[in-house]
């Protein structure tokens, strides 16, 4: 569901870097990542309310995929750019 940025074919990261970070993790999955455009996401404040309350309202105006690493974060496909006006 990332969309690469222009011309991210054709980014060059210098080698002490690309070592580096391929010690740490996946270098071809954190080059994807790092030249995509962030998707658009939320993360209910679970002190106001919970997330059973607040999803089906969320649902009917958007498409929302969970985080895997947040229970509370969710994933927004929208063509709606208003996201985050709030």
């Amino acid at each position: 569901m990332l969309k690469p940025m222009p011309d991210a074919d054709k980014v060059e990261f210098k080698e002490g870097f690309v070592k580096r970070y391929s010690t740490l993790t996946d270098f071809s999955e954190f080059r994807r990542c790092s030249l995509s455009f962030p998707r658009k996401s939320m993360r209910i404040n679970t002190l106001k309310a919970e997330v059973s309350e607040i999803l089906p309202e969320f649902r009917k105006q958007w498409e929302l995929f969970p985080v895997p690493w947040c229970k509370e974060g969710f994933f927004v496909e929208s063509e709606r750019r208003d996201i985050g006006n709030t």
